[in-house]
């Protein structure tokens, strides 16, 4: 079976790199700037939100790279493992429910 990723998909990995596992502040973010990719594109400014982000999760939203989660995005579909995103069709519903939504 090949598997075909979002176009989003590297914003999302982005994020979920930004977050760090089990983050409660998915929904938080998602109300605050709409998606993966437009937190990207504003991440300068997003940086000086201090009410949504911590320290070193600014410092990640800098300095990670979009060309970094590609790879990992790759490597994966390479590896014949496919990417499920938080907006994916496929993505289950209850884990959307949670607080630590994967």
């Amino acid at each position: 079976m090949e598997y075909v990723s979002s176009k989003l998909a590297p914003y999302w990995i982005w994020l979920s790199q930004v977050l760090g596992p089990g983050s409660k502040k998915l929904s938080k973010v998602l109300d605050e700037f709409g998606s993966p990719d437009r937190l990207y594109d504003e991440r300068n400014n997003a940086a000086k939100n201090r009410e949504v982000f911590s320290q070193g999760e600014i410092s990640k939203l800098i300095s990670l790279s979009l060309d970094d989660c590609k790879e990992i995005e790759y490597n994966t579909l390479q590896n014949g493992f496919g990417v499920i995103c938080y907006d994916d069709d496929n993505f289950p519903q209850k884990l959307k429910q949670l607080d630590d939504c994967p």
